[in-house]
């Protein structure tokens, strides 16, 4: 899997879907915006976690059936699995919150001959790149630089059933203390940047050496875990 700290470039736009995606997969050259910026170069695509709704959705789509349709007129399955392709893609979980490709700013213009160009302002985007497997991690308004604190941490698959393990160390621990457990492990994971399977093996030792509950969560910070 790739890693946005690793790609070659530190600078970030979020963008809501369907935007995001149409932007990304290279069927939308123009980027609106409010302002002009001065950035030229490879960024890094971050779907926003909130959906762009009607009418806003609707055009969109519009735009994309167009934009197809001139590229490829006459194939009307390569258009409907497109479409079908597109209709995945915005609505999956996983494709908000996450970067999910890169592209290049070349200009900024004031009007364009574009159909996708609605202004007052229109980034020019080149060399778009839809990644095959999306990235979790926290957006920001404008350019922003990416920073490892924006991770988002999965939790793995068990994850749930080590931290069932753990409360067996744990004397006397309701279900409200055991959720409100999970989410500072989550917490300490994203927090940390490292994957959840550390932190449980990690609390599980400290508390079979009699750690308080209260002290766990400031020991993983001394330590910083690692992997």
């Amino acid at each position: 899997m790739l890693d946005p700290l690793q790609f070659g470039t530190e600078r970030a736009l979020s963008v809501r879907q369907p935007r995001a995606w149409c932007l990304a997969a290279g069927f939308k050259p123009i980027e609106n915006r409010s302002q002009c910026f001065d950035f030229r170069g490879k960024f890094l695509i971050h779907s926003s976690q909130k959906v762009d709704l009607h009418p806003s959705l609707i055009a969109a789509i519009k735009l994309f059936r167009k934009t197809i349709t001139a590229e490829f007129p006459g194939d009307s399955k390569y258009l409907e699995e497109k479409i079908a392709e597109y209709a995945r893609a915005v609505w999956a979980d996983r494709n908000r919150g996450a970067f999910i490709g890169s592209a290049e700013v070349v200009d900024c213009v004031h009007e364009s001959d574009s159909m996708w160009f609605t202004g007052p302002h229109g980034l020019v985007i080149q060399n778009a790149v839809l990644w095959d497997e999306p990235i979790p991690w926290r957006g920001a308004l404008g350019f922003w630089r990416v920073q490892e604190k924006g991770r988002i941490v999965l939790s793995d698959p068990d994850f749930d059933t080590g931290m069932a393990e753990v409360a067996t160390l744990i004397p006397c621990l309701s279900d409200e203390g055991f959720a409100q457990l999970k989410t500072d492990a989550l917490k300490i994971s994203t927090e940390l940047g490292i994957p959840t399977g550390p932190v449980v093996r990690r609390l599980y030792e400290l508390f079979s050496m009699a750690v308080p509950l209260g002290d766990v969560f400031e020991k993983l910070r001394q330590e910083s875990v690692r992997p």
